[in-house]
């Protein structure tokens, strides 16, 4: 069979996003040489490599003009919040280390379109402050939080999709073959059923409405996780599972955000979903400090004010795109 018959188009993507990524950062000759070999095996892998040449195109031009303003402008803001000559040193060095680190990630790719080569992998996706209902080749629904991503693995009878970012609540109907979710290399298997599945900086966590699931973790630990009930997992292993408040744990499917002894950075990121620009904490005691309360995910700048009256932080806007919590 001709291998590009057995190649998944996502796969191809993947190649084409690889052999873009080591071109730009300065292939040798025998890279460059194997890579006119990919282009010409298939049609396809042309047609690939031309789309994330294209996104490039798009984000390059307008990440660089953004970089530029954002050096300019916070390095004059930084200087203003403290006229010391020592403080004025050392936070200009931050903002020197702050703009490499753009520069190396496309600029202010990073600030507007933080999540565009993942995006490219996904067959659905749900933009900042967008809850968005699908429905699935095999009649299942999904419900997208904000800031979302799935890809679809729906080949040879096999009913699998990948959750890359967010969230996601799936109404599963029933059928022989079972219904997989992946998440963080772990998988979500169940026949017909109704949870949510949401990914975090560190662990992936499952909630479920009705019926059973069985969640297996990237290191092969298993549980069987039962309606009203919840479990986390991460890359190490599978943590126990308990009983869960439904109410809270979904109430983002209603658009409102509840949460008890939450970690503060945690709540800001879930916010973030909801917020064009981006959210910086930059106080490390700030980040790991504990909030509880609930607040409505279509107002967030009501919200930063509603956290702001149980944590004492300030905030910094800088040309609407990037806001310093201290």
């Amino acid at each position: 069979m001709d291998r590009e018959l057995r190649t998944k188009p996502t796969e191809i993507d993947d190649t084409a996003l690889e052999w873009f990524t080591r071109l730009r950062g300065g292939a040798s000759a025998a890279d460059r040489a194997a890579f006119e070999r990919w282009v010409a095996a298939s049609p396809s892998h042309r047609q690939a490599f031309r789309r994330v040449q294209s996104l490039w195109s798009a984000a390059e031009s307008p990440g660089a003009r953004v970089a530029q303003e954002e050096s300019e402008n916070l390095s004059a803001y930084l200087d203003a919040m403290d006229r010391t000559k020592a403080r004025r040193k050392a936070r200009k060095r931050g903002v020197a280390t702050i703009i490499v680190g753009l520069a190396v990630l496309g600029g202010a790719v990073a600030l507007e379109r933080p999540n565009l080569f993942q995006d490219m992998r996904a067959d659905i996706v749900s933009a900042r402050g967008e809850r968005r209902t699908v429905d699935l080749p095999d009649g299942s629904t999904v419900l997208l939080d904000a800031d979302s991503a799935l890809a679809q693995r729906f080949t040879n009878g096999e009913r699998r999709v990948v959750l890359l970012r967010g969230g996601a609540y799936f109404s599963v109907v029933k059928a022989a073959q079972s219904f997989v979710v992946e998440a963080s290399s772990g998988t979500v298997e169940v026949l017909g059923t109704k949870f949510d599945v949401r990914l975090s900086n560190d662990d992936t966590v499952v909630t479920v409405a009705q019926g059973r699931v069985a969640v297996t973790s990237p290191s092969m630990q298993r549980a069987l996780v039962e309606p009203g009930q919840q479990v986390r997992f991460d890359k190490i292993g599978i943590g126990p599972v308990r009983d869960a408040d439904l109410a809270a744990s979904m109430s983002w499917h209603e658009g409102r955000f509840v949460f008890y002894q939450a970690r503060f950075a945690d709540v800001i990121g879930e916010l973030q979903r909801y917020r064009p620009g981006r959210l910086v904490i930059a106080s490390a005691a700030l980040a790991d400090s504990r909030v509880s309360g609930s607040f409505t995910l279509d107002d967030p700048d009501a919200a930063l004010e509603s956290l702001r009256a149980t944590v004492s932080f300030e905030t910094y806007s800088i040309l609407g795109r990037l806001t310093v919590l201290r």
